[in-house]
């Protein structure tokens, strides 16, 4: 499995410019292309441009995302899949940014917590900040 490190770029909801440059990328590629290739470009396209509209066509959210806690364990995606069964409820279907659940931090912090105990995997570090 690959790491991503990131591009060091604002997020999609912040600034489009990275998606629209990988945009234009792909346009000048499909040019180039036949068949099934080209069907393949096109989808991509198509989904890349319905995901940037909706960022740019998003209302402007006011708030501020701020860490307040961190794990360490042995298979960090395990313990987000249970993790986010354990907050299935909270979850906020109107987020325009992927999985956002409407919870508070101490419930957030347990249901972690839980999920770690379920699996049985080892808890290297836990950092907490107010």
């Amino acid at each position: 499995m690959s790491h991503c490190l990131g591009s060091n770029q604002l997020p999609f909801e912040k600034d489009t410019d990275l998606a629209d440059q990988e945009l234009k990328r792909l346009s000048e590629q499909l040019i180039k292309l036949q068949g099934s290739d080209k069907n393949s470009i096109t989808r991509r396209i198509n989904n890349l441009k319905k995901i940037v509209d909706s960022y740019k066509n998003a209302p402007r959210r006011v708030g501020l995302w701020q860490i307040r806690a961190t794990f360490f364990t042995e298979d960090a995606y395990e313990i987000e899949k249970i993790t986010h069964k354990i907050l299935h409820t909270y979850l906020d279907k109107q987020s325009p940014i992927g999985e956002v659940f409407r919870c508070s931090t101490q419930e957030a912090i347990a249901a972690v917590h839980g999920a770690i105990s379920q699996c049985r995997y080892k808890l290297y570090k836990v950092t907490l900040s107010d």
